[in-house]
């Protein structure tokens, strides 16, 4: 095709959209609509991925998680308290390969007062010695917890980012004393921000005092743990995880006194199993989108499709010219499928501009995470050219294959 021939059915294009442009708005707002909605699931997907790989990260490659269940396995957090500081010994004497165990307490809703205010945080939680290096839950300032406060069951404690906000705005908390339900502590540390939640529980509201002091000062068992995690060396290779994760679940087992046929009365999970779960949510989320983009598509593609018919239709005196004039079907067709892609990438791009903007919005009120990628572009831009292409191609065939004569009479 010349180059002179392009660059004359684009103008001619651009000339036509104009003459029509109540008509070609309406084409551009459609396929907004469907590359609006594409944008969102994109970004949202792209960051849920981004997420993942975060929370994998956090959680340790090398680490079992374990927790304590009923014997059928259920109410996940929520059950009788099964394991014991007897486990935590029974793993550390048994599994050679073990580098820590951690042990963990936990209770949700606590009182925390200070700086002259009253905050209802979400939950309290006791945690060992370096908390930060066990946990992978860094310090976004202050000191993390030594062998002496643990030892010694002192009064210091963390606070999660969003309890720091509430109780102290802009001031540094650190050094500073609170009280959690009416009892001293000072503040040692403020959390960095995760920005998760677990069943209405915001985990950056929330206060981490020494798991002694908790087991002493809060009325919880001396005895029985919530929670504690099990890391092996950080060269452990990915494929020996479910050896060690199955010798966890042997050794737990036996201190239990569990027979053959009895069920767990503890839950184990790993980074792996934390990826596969978050997988399987996004392929839900990813069909239940994917069919509103689906829609948003069909709707975008109807619209481009009629309105082109109309214009066809409206436009048979033109046609019937051109082809008196000299234009074979090939520059009709052309220039049709011009006007349509011209269509289909404001479109693309109005759709993006309004996607972005939704997509941060929802992302600052904290209802998703986005990511923004050179692939999602394409895919806007693919997204509305296919509907372009697809939906106009038989408006634009009809009217290169209408015999001159025969438009012009119908055009008069």
């Amino acid at each position: 095709m010349r180059p002179v021939l392009a660059y004359r059915s684009l103008q001619l294009a651009a000339i036509s959209l104009w003459r029509f442009r109540l008509r070609s708005l309406l084409i551009v707002f459609a396929v907004a609509l469907a590359v609006t909605a594409l944008t969102i699931i994109v970004a949202t997907m792209e960051g849920a991925e981004r997420k993942a790989g975060e929370l994998a990260v956090k959680f340790g490659p090398t680490a079992v998680n374990v927790l304590g269940a009923d014997y059928e396995g259920q109410s996940l957090g929520r059950s009788a308290m099964t394991l014991t500081w007897s486990d935590v010994r029974a793993l550390e004497d048994r599994l050679p390969d073990v580098e820590r165990v951690s042990p963990y307490l936990y209770r949700v809703g606590v009182i925390v007062q200070g700086n002259g205010k009253t905050h209802v945080a979400d939950s309290l939680s006791g945690s060992g010695a370096d908390h930060w290096l066990h946990w992978s839950w860094p310090l976004q300032k202050g000191l993390d917890f030594t062998a002496d406060d643990v030892r010694y069951s002192r009064r210091v404690c963390f606070l999660g980012e969003i309890t720091a906000r509430e109780l102290f705005g802009d001031q540094d908390p650190i050094g500073e004393t609170v009280l959690l339900d009416s009892i001293p502590f000072t503040v040692k540390g403020v959390h960095a921000p995760l920005g998760l939640a677990s069943d209405g529980v915001e985990i950056d509201d929330r206060a981490t005092v020494p798991i002694t002091t908790m087991a002493g000062c809060f009325n919880i068992s001396h005895e029985h743990l919530y929670q504690f995690r099990v890391t092996f060396p950080s060269a452990t290779p990915e494929s020996a995880m479910p050896t060690h994760m199955a010798a966890v679940r042997g050794v737990l087992r036996e201190a239990h006194g569990l027979g053959e046929t009895q069920e767990d009365d503890f839950l184990l999970f790993t980074a792996g199993d934390v990826l596969q779960f978050l997988s399987l949510l996004k392929s839900g989320v990813v069909l239940f989108l994917g069919t509103a983009v689906l829609a948003s598509v069909l709707i975008s593609g109807f619209v481009l499709a009629n309105l082109f018919h109309l214009s066809v239709a409206e436009r048979q005196e033109e046609i019937g010219l051109k082809k008196a004039l000299g234009a074979n079907r090939f520059c009709i067709l052309l220039q049709i499928m011009l006007e349509s892609l011209l269509l289909c990438v404001l479109g693309a791009a109005l759709g993006l501009a309004v996607g972005l903007v939704v997509s941060h919005t929802l992302e600052r009120f904290g209802f998703l995470n986005i990511a923004l990628s050179p692939e999602l572009f394409l895919w806007a831009f693919a997204g509305a050219c296919g509907i372009g292409f697809f939906f106009a191609l038989r408006p634009a065939r009809i009217a290169a294959a209408m015999p001159a004569v025969q438009a012009l009479r119908r055009g008069a």
